[in-house]
């Protein structure tokens, strides 16, 4: 894509839908409108005798203390109840069995950066092949983790664009730096799309999205370096921003979201907390998962050591 990517803020209209001029045009019945503003889900408070017993919050400010103020407490909330914050509205926090339920009119973004340039925190441990095997071998993982939606590798290398093809998926080339960028220009890619455009992965024989050509209502926004992905379905719902956190509730591994709005990315430090502070600006649902086999991500030495020590001696060369 050539130039900056067009701002999504920029060409949304109070009704919902774009613009109807400018860079970001497409038609307004190209896209539903998003969730009606200011709807929050419902939630149940604690009694009295729950609130007492519930943990209370360190004194000492810590990495996840602003995401635990986004749920209400510092722990999961009691079974069948969601946390309540005096400060902001509730989140249900949900763990979720995993299903073969697909989401067929969602598709999933998974940025890759080049492999040779991956996870250089790991340089102590690994050296630099057996750290782009650890990339290839993760970011395989999440792809097939998409189930029967089009995943969509977002890059700017060749390599990675001919590996995308390889494990099933389509590149998506973004030439703009940052992680931040680059997914902003492909949502923003997605959402000018007309109906008469053709989808990437109109002619794949493994999406059913992909049997009629339909253009995606939804995205779910996934890291390449969750070595325990097992599916990415059942997350999209509509005008909802359903978020998984890492394990420190602290980053962002997995979010869906409607495509369309002007929802702004914030990955980096803290992410978890400034994507819930997004959703409720947006107007939009919001809902937190936890789910134990999308929480992990490797990008430390401390990460790769709690993961090779947590699996069976003989799956320790898989990642």
């Amino acid at each position: 894509m050539n130039g900056p990517p067009c701002s999504p803020a920029r060409c949304q209209r109070p009704d919902g839908h774009r613009a109807s001029s400018g860079p970001c045009w497409a038609p307004t019945h190209a896209r539903p409108s998003p969730g009606r503003a200011g709807a929050q889900p419902t939630t149940v408070a604690p009694t009295p005798q729950e609130a007492q017993s519930a943990p209370s919050c360190p004194s000492k400010p810590g990495p996840a203390d602003r995401a635990a103020s986004v749920i209400g407490r510092c722990s999961p909330p009691a079974p069948g109840r969601a946390a309540v914050s005096p400060s902001r509205p509730s989140v249900p926090i949900h763990s979720p069995r995993v299903t073969d339920r697909g989401d067929p009119e969602a598709v999933v973004l998974i940025p890759v950066k080049d492999f040779e340039l991956a996870k250089g925190r790991l340089a102590p441990q690994l050296p630099a092949g057996e750290r782009a095997e650890l990339a290839r071998s993760m970011a395989a993982r999440v792809v097939q983790a998409a189930g029967r939606m089009p995943a969509l590798v977002v890059c700017d290398n060749d390599e990675v664009a001919e590996w995308a093809h390889s494990v099933g998926a389509h590149p998506l080339r973004i030439e703009v730096r940052g992680l931040n960028g680059a997914l902003t220009a492909a949502l923003a890619r997605l959402s000018a799309a007309t109906p008469d455009e053709s989808p990437p992965w109109r002619d794949s024989t493994d999406s059913e999205a992909a049997s009629d050509g339909r253009w995606p209502q939804h995205v779910v926004i996934a890291h390449g370096d969750l070595p325990r992905a097992e599916t990415l379905e059942g997350l999209a719902e509509p005008g909802t921003v359903t978020i998984v956190p890492d394990r420190h509730l602290d980053g962002t591994n997995v979010m869906a979201l409607p495509l369309g709005t002007d929802f702004e990315l914030h990955y980096g430090p803290g992410s978890f907390g400034a994507h819930c502070d997004e959703a409720r600006r947006c107007g939009l649902n919001l809902q937190v998962r936890r789910v134990a086999a999308l929480e992990f991500d490797i990008d430390t030495p401390d990460d790769l050591a709690a993961h090779l020590a947590e699996r069976p001696p003989a799956a320790r060369n898989d990642c």
